[in-house]
């Protein structure tokens, strides 16, 4: 329906009835997530569909991770949608892609956060904090990746390692400039998926590629 929906590990088993929570970004891709209520090590899943390719990427997120128990861990899944009137996209998947690499975002969010992102390295993202007058603040940096959907709309992530316990997802459209996402957090109040949405403008590009040639 249109926040419920039926799910079952690996086909097996009865259906299980879950909340999630979507939204269309382009015509023909959306964005869902749900927890998969009652998993040993409490996962979620955030999921780009892409319905005209046929194609499918999902960010698997889980607790229980060799490091800090209420910490995030992620996955990174390749897939396809099987459906009526879908393309089967045979063999071809959604990839990693460099075409991030380098660059630095802000992202706005209400009610007056300011972030910005830099993608350094294919497997990092680091970021920073703006105060409310406009200084740079706390500095971080995390395990993340850099997935490309179609031209100018990508699929990143990044773990706030050590610090707060959260799977930041975002499906950026490099177009329009703006977001659309999924926090997968567990905190002290416990495990929450929550809409993460944001103004986003470009802040340069470092060259960064050259560190990179021999790295396949």
């Amino acid at each position: 329906s249109g926040d419920e929906l039926s799910w079952r590990k690996d086909g097996q088993g009865d259906w299980k009835r879950g909340r999630y929570n979507a939204w269309q970004t382009v015509p023909g891709v959306f964005l869902f997530g749900h927890v998969l209520e009652g998993s040993e090590n409490h996962d979620g899943h955030i999921v780009v569909a892409d319905f005209e390719s046929g194609k499918a990427t999902c960010y698997n997120g889980y607790l229980n991770t060799p490091y800090i128990a209420n910490e995030a861990g992620c996955r990174t899944m390749f897939g396809r949608l099987v459906a009526d009137g879908v393309p089967d996209p045979g063999e071809e998947r959604h990839g990693f892609t460099r075409e991030m690499l380098g660059r630095a975002i802000t992202y706005n969010y209400s009610p007056g956060l300011t972030s910005m992102h830099l993608y350094a390295t294919p497997k990092t993202t680091s970021w920073i904090i703006f105060t409310p007058a406009g200084a740079g603040g706390l500095q971080w940096a995390g395990s993340g990746a850099q997935v490309k959907i179609r031209d100018g709309l990508y699929f990143l992530y990044w773990i706030e390692e050590a610090c707060n316990g959260t799977l930041g997802t975002i499906l950026i459209n490099m177009r329009t400039m703006h977001d659309a996402g999924i926090g997968y957090h567990c905190g002290t109040d416990g495990l929450s998926m929550s809409q993460v949405g944001a103004l986003c403008r470009h802040a340069g590009q470092f060259d960064v590629e050259r560190f990179f040639e021999d790295i396949v």
